[in-house]
């Protein structure tokens, strides 16, 4: 048996995106390839996206924030100045708000 989460996960791994059309309905549908400094990895982690500013928070499934983290860091993207983690969250502190935006709305395709 699988939970809803993993399904998710799943599903965002391969590539499918849950839309809705303009009656609001839900569809699935391929992605587009998206250019992104991030590695693959990371959109596997990652379930919601806020922005304050240049700040992101990134919300995780609980003991992920660590590796999402990690890889981010490994990442080495010039314009992320840091992350912390905690268990299920991960800040990101961003060069300045246009590049967190950027970073915000490539993060958010992938859910």
């Amino acid at each position: 048996m699988a939970t809803q989460a993993t399904l998710s996960r799943d599903l965002r791994a391969i590539g499918l995106l849950k839309l809705r059309d303009e009656q609001g309905k839900l569809y699935y549908s391929l992605s587009e390839p998206v250019a992104t400094p991030f590695s693959p990895e990371v959109r596997f982690y990652v379930l919601k996206v806020d922005r304050a500013g240049f700040m992101l928070v990134l919300h995780t499934n609980l003991g992920e924030a660590d590796v999402l983290a990690n890889l981010i860091d490994n990442d080495a993207i010039e314009d992320i100045l840091g992350t912390i983690a905690g268990a299920d969250t991960l800040l990101v502190i961003c060069r300045d708000e246009e590049i967190a935006k950027r970073f915000e709305k490539d993060l958010a395709a992938g859910l």
